[in-house]
């Protein structure tokens, strides 16, 4: 059954295209946090009052996560930027999953997304952690590439016990087409949250939108996947990333950017999966001061900055 957005977050109907059981107005109209939310039909921008100079982030969630998990990010950044959350399929209710589990599929389903928002002002796309935003063909309006704890492929993964314990439960999982038998156990339910390290709340939000098949070949596609992104010579790129990651290797991956002209690096210590994901969290560990500079090289062209 799909469910409305009373049930969920009525404030989120407009990013994950559920159904409200409210009128939709077609005005832009104000939030008690203070945030604008346009309820035109189709409209995914999320932003504080007012807009007018912010610049455009077409953002493309983590694996495991969705819209609704990361709204804490989200609200976080609209402080700054016309947010336009992409939810991929098979991780929200309402999107079906790909036939076909793979990089191109995901990419085709973003690319076709940017071009249904017909944004005509210049865009940066973001990614968090998922190697898609990295991927995709970029339209000439997109100036950058804002790069959140990027997966770049298996190579950059680090190698521990609980990576390690996860591919091996993947790999059992699909060759004995197990999905929702394991996917929906107590036990798996305890490894996310013990070794996954992601809250009971959000382990319950994820069963409730991610398809189990999404959510095991995908996991199967990153950690096995050998290929490399391409940096666009023509686009802007930040990174942001946390040296003592302990999902991937923050050194290696700071590293292979430092080496591409036009970047910019931000240092954080953010976990790259914190259990705590609310606004207020984010706003702690990424100081004003830092989004700004972020604008400012996107915007006024700064050259190549390590801090």
């Amino acid at each position: 059954m799909t469910r409305t957005c009373k049930e969920i977050d009525h404030a989120y109907c407009s990013a994950t295209n559920m159904p409200n059981d409210k009128n939709q107005k077609v005005n832009s109209q104000k939030e008690e946090n203070g945030q604008t939310r346009d309820r035109t039909p189709g409209s995914k921008a999320i932003t504080t009052s007012p807009a007018t100079k912010k610049p455009h982030l077409v953002i493309i969630h983590s694996s495991p996560g969705n819209s609704i998990i990361l709204k804490g990010l989200y609200d976080f950044l609209a402080n700054y930027f016309v947010v336009h959350p992409i939810d991929l399929p098979g991780f929200i209710e309402g999107k079906e999953q790909l036939q076909e589990i793979n990089f191109e599929g995901y990419c085709r389903h973003v690319e076709n997304e940017i071009k249904a928002l017909k944004l005509t002002e210049p865009y940066i796309i973001g990614g968090i952690s998922f190697a898609v935003a990295n991927r995709c063909k970029l339209e000439a309006n997109c100036k950058a590439v804002l790069a959140v704890a990027p997966f770049i492929n298996a190579d950059y993964l680090q190698n521990n016990f609980r990576l390690n314990l996860i591919k091996r439960i993947t790999n059992v999982v699909i060759r004995l087409n197990m999905y929702k038998k394991v996917y929906y156990s107590y036990l798996f339910v305890r490894l996310l949250q013990k070794k996954g390290k992601i809250s009971p709340e959000r382990t319950a939000t994820i069963r409730r939108n991610i398809e189990p098949h999404t959510f095991f070949k995908t996991s199967k596609m990153l950690m096995a996947d050998k290929t490399f992104p391409i940096f666009h010579p023509d686009k802007k790129y930040v990174l942001v990333i946390n040296d003592e990651d302990t999902t991937i290797n923050g050194e290696k991956i700071r590293s292979l950017f430092e080496q591409q002209e036009n970047t910019l690096i931000i240092k954080t210590d953010l976990e790259h999966h914190p259990q705590n994901i609310s606004k207020a969290h984010f706003q702690q560990h990424i100081p004003a001061a830092e989004i700004e500079k972020i604008i400012a090289f996107i915007q006024k062209g700064k050259d190549k900055s390590n801090p």
